[in-house]
């Protein structure tokens, strides 16, 4: 199952976006004609960029709300997939259905400089130098972009086998030295970003139904077999479903990462290894054996709280609702999880005042007005 793109892209109508730098949880400011897809925060926290379904990215002062610019000129001809502020928060990236990478020099009117792919652009990053900017793209491949020059100086071979998979996260560790990527194909990889090579893959599992006692137990001439391998064999630990985002701890440790199939899950970074899984005790485990999942519907944002102590996650419910969970990393406990009548959240960000700015799709299943609101995290 593709990431859900390809039922927003009939989407018409108002959308609104909340911005929370000094606003209170509830506010709502409208701004977008379309679906609210991708949202960041400037390093100063001063102003918001929104990538939309009507093919703009905007600029709004999260003090008040007021949109400050849209970026329109040679612009994307497309739907917004992803925006991203450069470390010195002089640049905005964006990447789109056209086939686009964008680079803004959002303080002047200037056109933007073009990265051209061969299909859609799903994810833009940039490394902690702003000298580069790391592009995950439908046709498999992660490319590392020179900011000066507007060239790919690497391209990695990320998802390809055994066809070319989408890209739907990119991630550079906090040294830089490191980006990993999600994808499609339910794997993630981490890679060395000056030599292009391998460093870990976390391959995707698949559902393994514990075996019923009761029927196995004289089963004897399956021991040895190569099916008592398969009976027998611990759950694999990957995602059984794509993969949509990615976020390293502040130390680079460790890499969370979230999953149409509903899980979130924490990695060692180093290995490759499960530190643990985040089972939502409201929720039944499917298949009855394995963990339980942690949100009733796909998760496609995950973000690390200032203090690196909790996770935040955010995606679909049913019924049309969103869903914010935050959780501890210490022990993989729910703090809380909240069904949210916004429509489905795609994109996520945490303000410096602990409210988190929430992009999402429609309400109603048919009408096209979307709201992006603020709320309040528990705890704060």
């Amino acid at each position: 199952m593709l990431r859900p793109l390809a039922f927003a892209l009939f989407a018409v109508g108002t959308a609104s976006l909340a911005l929370a730098q000094s606003s209170k949880p509830g506010t709502v400011f409208t701004g977008h004609t379309e679906p609210v897809y991708a949202v960041a925060i400037s390093p100063d926290g001063k102003l918001v960029a929104t990538g939309s379904f009507d093919k703009s990215v905007k600029l709004w002062d999260p003090a008040t709300g007021k949109e400050l610019k849209a970026l329109a000129k040679d612009g994307h001809t497309s739907q917004v997939l992803a925006v991203a502020f450069s470390p010195d928060g002089t640049l905005i990236a964006s990447g789109g259905s056209d086939n686009q990478a964008k680079l803004w020099k959002h303080a002047t009117a200037e056109a933007p400089k073009a990265l051209a792919h061969p299909n859609l652009v799903d994810a833009v990053a940039f490394d902690k130098s702003g000298k580069f900017l790391a592009t995950g793209c439908h046709d498999g491949n992660v490319r590392i972009w020179d900011i000066a020059t507007a060239k790919a100086e690497k391209t990695i071979a990320a998802h390809l086998l055994p066809q070319p998979q989408p890209i739907y996260a990119v991630a550079w560790s906090p040294d830089g030295k490191q980006i990993a990527s999600a994808s499609f194909d339910k794997s993630i990889k981490i890679w060395d970003a000056t030599t292009a090579k391998i460093v870990v893959e976390i391959k995707g599992g698949i559902d393994r139904i514990p075996p019923d006692t009761a029927k196995t137990k004289f089963a004897g001439t399956l021991i040895g077999s190569p099916g008592d391998g398969v009976l027998n064999a611990p759950p694999d630990s990957g995602h059984r479903d794509q993969v949509f985002t990615l976020a390293f701890s502040k130390d680079g440790k460790q890499l969370a990462s979230a999953s149409s199939d509903r899980t979130l899950k924490l990695w060692n970074a180093q290995t490759g290894q499960l530190v643990r899984d985040f089972p939502n005790p409201t929720l039944k485990p499917v298949p009855p054996g394995t963990p339980a999942p942690s949100h009733p519907g796909f998760i496609h944002q995950v973000k690390w709280t200032a203090d690196g102590t909790k996770l935040v996650s955010a995606g679909t419910a049913p019924r049309g609702q969103g869903y914010l969970a935050v959780w501890t990393v210490a022990d993989g406990r729910l703090l809380s999880g909240q069904e949210l009548p916004v429509g489905p959240i795609y994109g996520l960000e945490l303000t410096a005042d602990g409210n988190a700015i929430l992009a999402c799709g429609s309400k109603v299943r048919g009408k096209s007005e979307s709201d992006a609101v603020v709320v309040a995290l528990p705890g704060k």
